[in-house]
């Protein structure tokens, strides 16, 4: 039993003609030869560019577009603004909530709170680090002592915003959101 065991582990059954260890043929590969493992090019497919798009590029289908819309209207937003990245590379829109006057569009990754008011957080122990978000826009990092949630603060035309999550983030892939918001149409 045990040198069954073994031999599985070492991988003496294997039906795999094969080494472990050898190329695998790719569309490339073939026209250069198995020896090569190459193209024309020097690339092999795993080099070539799937899609030219973000990984994090965000969608929304007409349903959720319209969802936000109404959301904003019941928030008192005359603008409500929708990121085109999302805050990590499977991220995607969820649902629209109201409290208030406040909007949030949550996220799997991330949550947005818009408001024609200020958002952003006064008085105890808070660190402040602001960041240069495009040439247009500017955003503060503001993390209070005793959290470890970190928000994205930020201002375009009059509505403030806000991003944060509950969940461990890149700054980077946060910023990139702020910095890919746009206008969302009334239609």
């Amino acid at each position: 039993m045990a040198a069954c065991i073994a031999v599985l582990l070492m991988g003496g059954c294997s039906s795999n003609p094969e080494p472990p260890d050898a190329a695998v043929p790719t569309e490339t590969a073939e026209a250069a030869g198995p020896a090569a493992g190459k193209g024309a090019t020097g690339l092999t497919a795993l080099d070539t560019l799937v899609c030219e798009e973000p990984v994090n590029k965000l969608h929304y289908s007409r349903n959720q577009l319209q969802e936000i819309r109404e959301a904003a209207q019941k928030a008192g937003l005359a603008n409500v603004y929708i990121p085109e990245i999302g805050g990590g590379p499977d991220d995607y829109f969820e649902e629209a909530k109201v409290d208030g006057n406040r909007l949030t569009l949550h996220f799997i990754r991330m949550a947005i709170t818009e408001s024609m008011e200020e958002l952003e957080p006064g008085g105890g122990n808070r660190m402040v680090t602001k960041v240069q978000l495009s040439p247009q826009l500017e955003g503060k990092w503001i993390s209070e002592e005793e959290s470890t949630v970190e928000y994205l603060y930020g201002e375009i035309d009059n509505t403030h915003f806000e991003i944060f999550s509950a969940r461990m983030f890149d700054r980077k892939d946060f910023e990139d959101a702020a910095k890919s918001m746009i206008l969302l149409q009334q239609k």
